[in-house]
């Protein structure tokens, strides 16, 4: 039976979280269909690009929070 690979089971794949039989399964499919193979080098390029973001907030942000929460607190 030809198993279909969703997204999601692709992204477990990246990020080694699919199990011994699942990723065996993913390699030979990978090897043997063209159009998942497209996918998912696509879904490693938005994986490498979002491993490339930065994940602090902006001064201005953590101002705007903490002026949002003082405002918040003097109302209380």
């Amino acid at each position: 039976m030809e198993e279909i690979y969703t997204e999601n089971a692709l992204v477990r794949y990246l990020y080694k979280e699919s199990d011994l039989f699942e990723r065996l399964e993913i390699e030979d499919a990978l090897e043997n269909d063209q159009q998942l193979f497209r996918l998912f080098v696509r879904l490693n390029k938005a994986k490498i690009n979002l491993s490339h973001l930065a994940l602090l907030p902006s001064v201005t942000s953590i101002q705007n929070i903490l002026n949002c929460s003082a405002a918040l607190s003097v109302e209380a």
